[in-house]
């Protein structure tokens, strides 16, 4: 889920990054404005969640609006209104026109339609979440260990959502990149609501699927499926990975941005399982953001933050994915690029 901040052109009104009164970089020596920059984000990132919740941008649109008019939409008062609109016109995603508040060319894109779009979804998550899960950071970071989280009906569809928006792009490159020509089934781990499955169904017509998540996501993605055209193709297992019997009879099994939420440990006890229903001919197929880059990606590299507090985990390098399959009965094949940061990792049976 990738996300972009607007740069305003020259002539538009509204404070850019380089019209920008708050903390940010200045110069290239030692400067504390850099370290305040990034410790204040936080409180950008909370007003954002904020105004995707109040409908903020939808209020900006097709002109542009006052602080009194932005309250109106929102139910929310003018004075808080203002304060929104303000932080978000330091980071460039809001625009000022005099007294009126207009939306920068992201949020206007993917901000402002008529459905909730998948950027929508993703700050939803985040905002409902991620961000009070944020401050247990300390004890997970010490730990090791994610945050026990509970998480709400709508907030799960919103956490489905923001997953779907991000694999949509690698299912299409996997299906285009890897030969499923001698596969009859795939059986999709984690699949949430079928985002990297359809497309990889949609091109290869001689395959089945099977898509395994928690019972709770399962409705979502038999509705997804039988939206794409896929349903009779397509059969859906509402199950925990750890504990609950996994479906055999799959001689592709597909794990998409999964083994990151979790420990090595349990990251272990997933390809175990997983080895104990393959036959001699299954092909294991790990798609991930593998980490073996010498710079950091963005994207990446902050997401790890957010699967140690999930569930523990963090982006590996396919080195200690070598050692898991080992372990586990596999052996790893080969590696591909993929799209963007992520890669395949093929495996076999040992």
């Amino acid at each position: 889920m990738t996300t972009q901040n607007v740069v305003p052109s020259p002539g538009e009104g509204g404070a850019g990054p380089q019209g920008r009164s708050g903390p940010g970089p200045v110069g290239d020596g030692p400067d504390p404005n850099r370290i305040f920059g990034v410790a204040s984000g936080f409180m950008l990132a909370s007003m954002l969640f904020v105004a995707s919740e109040i409908d903020l941008f939808r209020a900006l649109e097709p002109d542009g609006a006052t602080a009194e008019e932005i309250g109106e939409h929102c139910g929310v008062p003018a004075r808080t209104a203002r304060v929104v609109a303000d932080v978000l016109a330091v980071s460039g995603l809001v625009l000022t026109r005099g007294d009126r508040y207009v939306n920068g060319q992201d949020t206007a894109a993917f901000l402002t339609g008529p459905e909730l779009t998948g950027v929508e979804q993703t700050l939803r998550y985040w905002g409902r979440v991620s961000d009070p899960r944020a401050v247990h950071a300390l004890e997970a970071v010490r730990t090791g260990r994610g945050i026990p989280w509970t998480m709400d009906d709508e907030s799960t569809v919103a956490y489905e959502h923001a997953v779907a928006a991000t694999t949509r792009a690698i299912g299409s490159s996997l299906a285009g990149k890897y030969d499923f020509g001698g596969h009859s089934t795939v059986l999709d781990v984690g699949g949430g609501m079928g985002a990297l499955l359809v497309p990889v169904l949609q091109s290869h017509p001689h395959l089945s699927g099977i898509l395994l998540d928690l019972p709770e996501v399962a409705p979502l993605a038999t509705e997804e499926l039988g939206r794409a055209g896929l349903g009779e193709r397509c059969r859906v297992v509402g199950a925990d990975v750890f504990i609950d019997p996994l479906p055999g009879g799959a001689d592709a099994i597909v794990v998409a941005h999964l083994l990151h939420l979790f420990a090595p440990a349990d990251c272990e006890r997933i390809l175990g399982r997983l080895r104990a229903t393959a036959t001699e001919d299954t092909r294991l197929l790990l798609v991930d953001w593998w980490r073996d880059w010498t710079v950091p990606p963005i994207m990446p590299s902050v997401a790890a933050a957010e699967f140690l507090m999930i569930g523990g985990g963090c982006t590996y390098p396919s080195a200690e994915v070598s050692t898991w399959l080992d372990a586990t009965g596999w052996r790893l094949l080969e590696k591909r690029r993929l799209v963007d940061d992520t890669s395949l990792l093929v495996a076999v049976p040992a």
